[in-house]
């Protein structure tokens, strides 16, 4: 068994290569409290969206061309990327007990 198949180096460089676009966008949508563990989440995020992925194309067998992969893994990674941020920022607020008291919707 080759645990380094063709489409999980494709899944490692796409999960890789979303991580800065996707970080930046993290970093503006997080609170400035919770920057460095909206990072954090990004990065976890990513990986788990990544696992997925390789996963559900391990279990169906699916066959698929490496165009088609490499994208569709970059744009899911770079979309669990923010989603994790976003995470942790809810996460956070929850834990703490506190939310943004200076926003303008007050």
């Amino acid at each position: 068994m080759n645990i380094f198949a063709d489409h999980l180096a494709l899944m490692i460089i796409a999960a890789i290569l979303s991580l800065p676009m996707g970080l930046l966008v993290a970093f503006q949508v997080s609170l400035p409290r919770s920057r460095f563990l909206a990072m954090l989440g990004g990065v976890i995020g990513a990986a788990v969206v990544g696992f997925a992925i390789y996963w559900a194309v391990e279990v169906t067998k699916i066959s698929l061309d490496a165009l088609t992969y490499f994208l569709g893994c970059l744009f899911a990674c770079s979309a669990g990327v923010i989603i994790g941020a976003v995470l942790a920022n809810f996460l956070l607020d929850v834990i703490t007990g506190t939310s943004d008291t200076s926003s303008q919707e007050l």
